[in-house]
C-alpha cells in the first residue's frame, strides 16, 4: 500500500515540474535530491509508477556496488559474490529499499557508493576518490540524516580493520580540504537552505516530534529505544516486515532453522575474520547512535512497526557483507580440514560433504526469507491489502468519465484513505477538488483554515459539475449518504450511483458517489 509520506514526497517532485524549486524535502532536515530525481523520472513516463521504478533502479544497482566494495576489501570473488547475492535477496532491501518511493530508499546506494570511494581513497591515495567520497557522502546525507550514524559506525569499524595509523596518516589537511569541497557540492542545496534559514535543518530535526531528538531522552528511554531498534533490525531479515510477522514465524520450524544458520554465519564471520568483527562493530555503533535520534515508536499497521526504512536500511549492505565474509571463511576452513585428510577417497568425500553443507546453508539463508516474503506479499495481495483499490478507483474514473471529470475528495486534517487517494489523483493529473497547491500549504501551515477552504472548494466543485453535467464525490464510510442526497437535491443535483470501495480483508475503505446536475 502507498504510504502518505511516500506520495507526499512525490507530489513535491510533481510540483517541481510546475515551477516549484525546493531546497529541501517535505521534512526540512532532508535534502531535495530525491524530489528532483523523481521529477525527472516522472517527466519521462508521466505516471506515478515512475517513482517506484526510480527506487527499483537504485536498489538494483546497490548489490553490484557492494560486490565491488567487498572485492576491494577482501580481494575474494566468492566473498563479493555471496555478499551481493545476499543483499539482492534480502527482504529489507528488495521489499523496502528497492520498492518504497521516497528519499530514504536511496540511502543504501549512496552510502555504499561513498564507502567504495573512501576505501579507494585510502588504498590508492587518490585525490579524485577523496573528492568523490565527499560528494557522495553529501548526497547520502541528503537522502536521510540517520546515515550519519552509519558513517560514524563505518569509520570506527574500518579503523579497527585497517588500523588507525594508516587512516591517520592519510587524513591530512589537504585530503580533508578535498573531501570537504566535495561534500559541500553534494550537499549544496542544504547548505544554501541553512544559510537562508540559519541552522534551519538542525532546528527542524530537534523540533520534529516524531524524531528522537525532538523528544526527551532519559537513560530508561534510551534503553527502550535501543531494544526496540535491535528488535526491529533483527526481525527485518526473515521477511522484511519487522516485528509484526514474528507471531506467525514463531510457529514455523523453518524460522528456527534460518535463525540458527543466519546467526551461525554471522558469528563465524566475527570469530574468524577481522573484517567481520569490524563490520559488526560498524552496525553496533550505528545502532547505539540511532537510539538517540529515533523514537522507536509503535506505529502499528499491516506492514509492521514503522518498517525501519528511514534509519536501518543503510545497514543492510553491511549485514550482507558479514554473511559473505563468514561464508568464505567457513569454506576456507573446510578446505583446510579436507587437506589434513590423508586418504584420497576420504578426502574427496569430506570435500563433497563440506561443499554440499555450505551450499545448502547458503541456499536456505538466502532463499527462505525471499520465498517467505513473496508468500506473505501474495497473501496480502489476495486480501486486498495493496494499492489495488486506489488504482482501480483511478482506472474506473478515467475509463468511465475521462481525465476531466470533476472529482471532490472529502479530506480531513488527519491522514486517511481519502488523503492517500487524493495524493495519487494529483500525480495521475485528474481534475480534483480541493486544489492541491492551496490544500497542502494549509495542511502544513494553516490547519485551522482547512475546513473553510474545503467547503469553498466543494462549492466550486458543484459549479463545475453544473457546467459539465456529471461529477464524482469521494466520501468516508461514515458519511450519511441520505443527508447528502437531500442536500444535493435541494441544489439541483441528483445522486446517480453509489459505490463502496473495500480494502484490506474486505474492510470498507471509502464511498464513491456519482452525481448529475438536473437543474
Amino acid at each position: 500500500m502507498f504510504r502518505f509520506d511516500e506520495l507526499g514526497e512525490n507530489i513535491r517532485a510533481y510540483m517541481i515540474l510546475n515551477g516549484f524549486l525546493p531546497l529541501t524535502n517535505n521534512a526540512p532536515f532532508m535534502g531535495a535530491l530525491y524530489n528532483y530525481l523523481a521529477a525527472a523520472a516522472y517527466c519521462v513516463l508521466r505516471d506515478p509508477v515512475a517513482f517506484r521504478l526510480l527506487v527499483a533502479l537504485f536498489g538494483s544497482l546497490t548489490p553490484p556496488l557492494l560486490y565491488v566494495l567487498t572485492k576491494k576489501l577482501t580481494q575474494s570473488s566468492i566473498t563479493s559474490l555471496v555478499s551481493a547475492l545476499a543483499l539482492a535477496l534480502m527482504p529489507p532491501h528488495f521489499l523496502i529499499a528497492s520498492h518504497v518511493a521516497w528519499s530514504a530508499s536511496l540511502t543504501p546506494f549512496f552510502f555504499t557508493l561513498s564507502l567504495l570511494a573512501f576505501i579507494k581513497a585510502l588504498k590508492d591515495d587518490s585525490v579524485p576518490c577523496w573528492f568523490a567520497f565527499g560528494v557522495t557522502a553529501g548526497l547520502a546525507l541528503q537522502t536521510h540524516p540517520s546515515v550519519l550514524a552509519s558513517y560514524v559506525g563505518a569509520f570506527v569499524g574500518l579503523t579497527y580493520v585497517l588500523g588507525w595509523k594508516k587512516i591517520r596518516d592519510l587524513l591530512t589537511l589537504k585530503h580533508f580540504a578535498i573531501l570537504a569541497t566535495g561534500f559541500l557540492i553534494g550537499y549544496v542545496n542544504m547548505v544554501i537552505f541553512n544559510i537562508i534559514q540559519p541552522f534551519g535543518s538542525i532546528i527542524a530535526i530537534f523540533s520534529a516530534k516524531w524524531t528522537g531528538l525532538g523528544s526527551p531522552l532519559t537513560p530508561a528511554e534510551y534503553v527502550r529505544r535501543l531494544l526496540f531498534l535491535m528488535g526491529e533490525f533483527i526481525s527485518m531479515f526473515p521477511t522484511g516486515i519487522p516485528i509484526i510477522t514474528l507471531p506467525h514465524l514463531l510457529k514455523s520450524v523453518a524460522f528456527y532453522v534460518f535463525t540458527a544458520l543466519f546467526s551461525f554465519l554471522i558469528a563465524y564471520s566475527a570469530i574468524r575474520t577481522k573484517l567481520g568483527r569490524g563490520m559488526l562493530l560498524c552496525i553496533g555503533v550505528a545502532l547505539l547512535i540511532l537510539a538517540i535520534g529515533t523514537r522507536g515508536a509503535m506505529a502499528l499497521n499491516i506492514f509492521g512497526y514503522a518498517w525501519g526504512p528511514h534509519y536501518l536500511q543503510h545497514l543492510t549492505p553491511m549485514v550482507a557483507l558479514v554473511l559473505g565474509v563468514g561464508s568464505d571463511a567457513l569454506l576456507k576452513d573446510l578446505r583446510w580440514i579436507r587437506g589434513k585428510v590423508k586418504t584420497p577417497t576420504l578426502r574427496k568425500l569430506v570435500g563433497y560433504v563440506s561443499k554440499s553443507c555450505i551450499l545448502l546453508t547458503l541456499l536456505f539463508v538466502l532463499l527462505w526469507p525471499f520465498i517467505t516474503t513473496l508468500g506473505i506479499l501474495a497473501y496480502l495481495d489476495g486480501a486486498g491489502c495493496t494499492n489495488k483499490p486506489l488504482l482501480k478507483t483511478v482506472g474506473w474514473l478515467k475509463k468511465g468519465f475521462g481525465d476531466e471529470v470533476p472529482v471532490f475528495i472529502a479530506i480531513s486534517e488527519k491522514p486517511s484513505p481519502h488523503l492517500l487517494l487524493y495524493e495519487l489523483m494529483v500525480l495521475e493529473e485528474l481534475h480534483i477538488f480541493p486544489h492541491h497547491d492551496q490544500l497542502f500549504r494549509k495542511l502544513l501551515k494553516e490547519p485551522h483554515e482547512v475546513r473553510e477552504y474545503i467547503l469553498k472548494e466543494f462549492m466550486r466543485f458543484l459549479d463545475d459539475v453544473k457546467g459539465r453535467g456529471v461529477g464524482v464525490m469521494v466520501v468516508g464510510i461514515d458519511t450519511d449518504v441520505k443527508d447528502a442526497r437531500q442536500y444535493l437535491l435541494s441544489k439541483g443535483y441528483k445522486v446517480v450511483t453509489e459505490y463502496t470501495v473495500s480494502s484490506c480483508f474486505k474492510k470498507p475503505f471509502y464511498k464513491l458517489i456519482v452525481i448529475e446536475f438536473k437543474g
